[in-house]
């Protein structure tokens, strides 16, 4: 909501180094309807991430298996509390930023301009990636829960939550490169944000 106030950008960032334009060969697909399933498989990577410490850490092991409704109920208020605070700061600074999406190069040649995604203020909104910061805080509160908490009875399947949790992440950003609706340092700042 608070990115819905920050006007559209008059002289939208559009400059990129060579390591983005090294993402950008190197892994998003020839074209952006191509892309539509990266899109489709970072949606659902970072649903899984979200879904993760408040369905399964929170509610089936700490309150129904552990039967402690105080350590559920704070380990879902820490994961939503991480998801919301990134939420905003992401919102803030991608509509402040005013960076155009990769394919917004695009627009009018290879993609439709009459679509969404080159007419609207969505196509100025890459830096950083939501997707990936969201995915990163929540697997960085899953890790920590599972480092101070043996919610899996410490040891191994503690560590692998919290593995899971970043390949998965990592998985997130990924796609967003793939899909072309992101650059790589914009998938980077997203991780180092959502993981800090």
């Amino acid at each position: 909501a608070s990115s819905s106030f920050i006007p559209d950008p008059k002289n939208p960032w559009q400059t990129t180094n060579e390591f983005d334009e090294w993402g950008r060969r190197t892994l998003s697909v020839p074209s952006y309807e191509d892309g539509q399933w990266a899109q489709d498989t970072s949606d659902l990577l970072v649903s899984l991430n979200m879904a993760f410490p408040l369905l399964v850490d929170s509610l089936v092991v700490s309150y129904w298996y552990r039967r402690s409704p105080v350590v559920a109920g704070q380990t879902a208020l820490i994961a939503v509390e991480a998801m919301a605070f990134g939420s905003m700061m992401q919102g803030i600074t991608s509509a402040s930023s005013g960076r155009e999406r990769p394919y917004g190069r695009d627009c009018g040649t290879k993609v439709d301009s009459n679509l969404p995604e080159c007419s609207t203020n969505v196509r100025y909104r890459s830096f950083f990636s939501g997707h990936t910061s969201t995915a990163f805080a929540v697997a960085g509160a899953t890790c920590m829960h599972h480092a101070h908490l043996p919610l899996y009875g410490g040891g191994v399947p503690d560590a692998l939550a919290c593995v899971g949790a970043l390949g998965i992440a990592s998985a997130t950003g990924t796609m967003r490169i793939v899909s072309d609706e992101h650059y790589a340092t914009d998938v980077a700042a997203g991780a180092a944000f959502g993981t800090l």
